[in-house]
């Protein structure tokens, strides 16, 4: 089970895989647990295996001006990823970018009046992707033109966390928020959600995500420590809930393996993994190799019952369901030095985050305590 390091001082936040090679991940990190600060983007190569203990190797890196959330693959071109960032949406060039000082992107959207938590591909139309935002808005931007976005979805009362979509559905996207609510939106009539409910208890939910399977159905997960299944043609009570997280649950991820295999991660630094066959005891694994929160988790589309997580101790793990997660050593990065920074407002804080300047595996504030600081 390897793992991989990021720079010292930056707390992983996302992890996706590049769907134009399976073995490869895009790692998004930012300085003081994105309070202030630069950020850094890593893609990394997972090619040895995930059970072997062969090393990760660095593809590349580069930094951001401010934190990186989020980051993804342009899905109509392998050479181009979109990087969330608190000073807006950007799009590299992995040529120009990595291993670059001071990348500049080719693209810096500025749309979003807060900073930017989501950038997510559109599954099912390879053509355009999404952005969320502490702004409360989703936007909708076309490859042809990132200067300027399609649609923007309002209808969230507080910062948007996470957008989800499908390959099985071109029209629907799931969006989840501070607000306490998950939305299901139509893009054929993004004026409003065809769908909204309040899932966790009216607290904050964290994530979201379809089946892949069947886009009837998604999880979500929230501060109140648990994980839900959905099935959109009853929206009205979730079809199960998972309690195993001690606290929040900051990502839930749907296998592309398997219609009922699950996985999610938390602010309790654990991993679970559960399997919708098994409603007496869901539950088929759990796992604590982070000292932190562990706030991006990926499901491996090359290896079965594989997963991907990054954590805010810096480091990325890579392991296989069923075996213990071993580190591996560190190795040294080059320089990944951040552009000249522009200036945007700052969002306000949420619960269940450690105050600044916390040194990781500090004190563990519990969900719903009051706000200390963003993310």
């Amino acid at each position: 089970m390897p793992s991989f390091y990021l720079h010292q001082g930056f707390a992983g936040q996302q992890i996706r895989a590049n769907p134009w090679k399976p073995t490869q991940f895009i790692i998004s990190s930012s300085q003081n647990f994105g309070v202030v600060g630069s950020g850094k983007v890593y893609v990394v190569e997972a090619a040895g295996g995930f059970a072997g203990g062969a090393p990760v190797q660095l593809v590349g890196c580069w930094g951001t001006s401010d934190g990186a959330f989020d980051a993804c693959f342009n899905e109509t071109d392998p050479n181009v990823v979109v990087v969330a960032c608190g000073d807006g949406s950007k799009v590299y060039n992995l040529a120009q970018s990595l291993n670059q000082n001071q990348a500049q992107p080719l693209v810096h959207n500025r749309e979003h009046m807060q900073e930017v938590s989501c950038a997510v591909w559109h599954a099912a139309k390879r053509d355009s992707y999404f952005t969320a935002s502490w702004d409360t808005t989703i936007k909708l931007f076309s490859v042809a033109n990132p200067m300027q976005s399609v649609a923007t979805l309002q209808g969230h009362m507080k910062e948007v966390y996470e957008v989800s979509t499908t390959a099985r559905s071109p029209f629907s996207i799931l969006s989840c928020s501070g607000d306490g609510t998950w939305k299901l939106w139509d893009l054929r009539t993004p004026q409003a959600p065809v769908l909204s409910q309040f899932a966790h208890q009216n607290q904050i939910v964290l994530s979201v995500d379809f089946n892949k399977q069947d886009p009837n159905l998604f999880a979500s997960g929230g501060v109140d420590r648990t994980v839900r299944i959905w099935d959109a043609r009853r929206p009205n009570q979730p079809l199960a809930s998972l309690p195993g997280h001690d606290q929040a649950c900051r990502r839930v991820r749907f296998s592309p393996h398997s219609r009922t295999l699950l996985a999610s991660s938390g602010y309790d630094m654990r991993v679970c993994v559960w399997d919708l066959n098994s409603p007496q005891r869901p539950m088929v694994g759990r796992y604590q190799q982070h000292r932190e929160f562990v706030v991006g988790l990926e499901w491996s589309p090359a290896v079965p019952n594989a997963l991907a997580t990054t954590s805010f101790d810096g480091t990325a793990f890579f392991l296989t369901v069923g075996q213990a997660p071993v580190p591996s050593p560190p190795v040294p990065l080059p320089p990944a030095i951040p552009p000249p920074r522009v200036a945007m407002p700052r969002s306000k804080v949420l619960p269940g985050l450690p105050s600044p300047g916390m040194p990781f595996g500090g004190p563990m504030p519990m969900p719903g305590s009051p706000p200390r600081s963003p993310r």
